[in-house]
C-alpha cells in the first residue's frame, strides 16, 4: 500500500522526500480488507508541471518557500 502511494503521488508530480516506518500507516476494515496511507510530506517537492496546475494563489505560496529549508515545496 505505501508503494501504491508514493506511485499515486508520482503520478501528480509529488515527490515524498522522506518515507520512513513512521509515515506509513496501515488500517485494517471490516471482512480483512486493508487501507493505508503516507503521512508527513514536509519534505515533498511538486515539478512544475504540477505546480502550474494549481490555482494561482496556492502556485504563489509554494513558489515563495522553494528553497527555505525543511517546508520547501521544491
Amino acid at each position: 500500500m505505501p508503494l501504491l502511494a508514493h506511485k499515486e503521488l508520482d503520478k501528480q508530480g509529488i515527490l515524498h522526500g522522506d518515507i520512513s516506518y513512521g509515515d506509513i500507516f496501515v488500517l485494517e476494515f471490516r471482512e480483512k480488507h486493508m487501507y493505508g496511507f503516507l503521512a508527513d510530506l514536509d519534505f515533498a517537492s511538486i515539478n512544475d508541471e504540477a505546480l502550474n496546475k494549481l490555482p494561482e494563489d496556492t502556485t504563489n505560496i509554494f513558489k515563495e518557500w522553494r528553497g527555505k529549508g525543511p517546508q520547501s515545496v521544491c
